[in-house]
């Protein structure tokens, strides 16, 4: 049977981490290129059919007895 306090401490949430404790550096001007990407998305025409090309897939590998 579990005491109390390890009841309590199982039932805990991990604690959230903010970008700064986790070392990841944000760009001061990320929302605005990502706006700016958005927009010239949007502005773009669909594109037709067969215009990109994609690679062929590989066969996969077959058995050798």
């Amino acid at each position: 049977m579990t005491t109390k306090p390890e009841m309590i401490a199982a039932s805990k949430k991990p604690r959230t981490t903010t970008p700064e404790e986790e070392g990841i550096e944000l760009y001061p001007d990320a929302m605005e290129r990502l706006e700016r990407a958005v927009k010239a998305a949007a502005r773009h025409g669909p594109i037709p059919g067969g215009t990109i090309k994609l690679k062929p897939k590989k066969r996969p590998a077959t058995r050798r007895r």
